[in-house]
């Protein structure tokens, strides 16, 4: 087993980061060892023992929390703690993407307080100070591998869903990038701008994709969502090879048609029974009495009527 470092997106559904990557494990069946406290997986960067870098991209493959893996070098809570270790790593580590005939670069990313360049700039090179040698070029476009620098400073207040930077240095971590998830492409492939149909309860594009995943969705398998609105968490089960349907109380919603936040609604389907058009003028659903196009205008009177009934019967009492 390796150790691995995963960074987050931000505080974005931090409460669901560890139930999506023990999901997507069992979805890939990798064996894995990390911690379950709820406040490691609070903070930006979780170390995770797995057994090699393909197990790690299968879970980044899918991700939408997770927003990039590196292999982990080594771990420190001071900047000279930290280049103590990096000057004893073993060659065979390090050689083969800072000694071989390949480019790379190095890139110093922060979490909790945002750092300028001239600050940066001075922990990069004593860090690359601390190597007994460096042979590999430096290529800042196009790289073969990165080296990433990750420090994590502590909250200077921990507010309801805010953070404001400006605590101090707590912990260091050096390593190789592996790869980084597929969340932004997702989110843009799947934005809500681009539905033709949206409904007053759309689901966030994120939240959808988590709940695929947490929902162990995986090719062939069979979702069904009775409240299913306008589709979300089908959508999101059908991009990993899901088939998916469901069923709503609201015809308008499930058409397509009504009042939505997108313009352009096409018109109430038409319903034939060989060549024959049905017309239909209201039908009960658990419960509850739909008008034609979705109305509850129906369902509305006969609650009238009934509540009516109910206080005749009351007069004899």
């Amino acid at each position: 087993m390796q150790k691995y470092v995963f960074s987050f997106a931000a505080s974005e559904f931090v409460n669901f980061r560890w139930i999506e990557f023990k999901s997507l494990a069992e979805i890939e069946q990798l064996s894995y060892s990390v911690s379950e406290s709820k406040d490691d997986w609070l903070r930006p960067y979780i170390v995770v023992e797995m057994e090699n870098d393909d197990s790690v991209l299968s879970i980044i493959k899918r991700s939408v929390l997770i927003k990039s893996a590196f292999h982990l070098w080594c771990e420190a809570a001071t900047l000279s703690e930290l280049i103590q270790q990096v000057a004893n790593l073993p060659n065979e580590l390090i050689d083969p993407y800072l000694n071989g005939c390949g480019t790379f670069k190095i890139v110093l990313s922060s979490a909790h307080k945002k750092l300028k360049q001239e600050e940066k700039i001075p922990i990069i090179e004593t860090i690359l100070d601390a190597h007994e040698r460096i042979d590999a070029q430096v290529s800042l476009s196009s790289p073969d591998h990165q080296i990433n620098i990750l420090l994590e400073y502590t909250p200077k207040n921990l507010g309801k869903n805010t953070i404001s930077s400006g605590g101090h240095l707590c912990r260091l971590l050096y390593g190789r990038l592996i790869g980084s998830s597929i969340r932004r492409n997702m989110m843009n492939d799947y934005r809500l701008s681009e539905r033709a149909h949206l409904g007053n309860t759309t689901m966030n594009v994120t939240l959808a994709a988590i709940m695929a995943n947490v929902g162990l969705c995986r090719k062939s398998s069979f979702v069904w969502d009775p409240f299913i609105g306008t589709g979300s968490t089908v959508i999101a089960a059908s991009v990993w090879g899901s088939f998916g349907g469901g069923s709503d109380i609201d015809y308008s919603v499930l058409h397509g048609i009504g009042m939505s936040p997108k313009a352009g609604q096409d018109p109430i389907p038409v319903l034939t029974l060989d060549g024959e058009q049905i017309v239909v003028e209201k039908f009960v659903y658990l419960g509850s009495c739909i008008s034609a196009g979705g109305g509850l205008s129906d369902n509305i009177n006969a609650r009238i009527v009934k509540a009516r009934t109910a206080y005749d019967n009351l007069g004899h009492l």
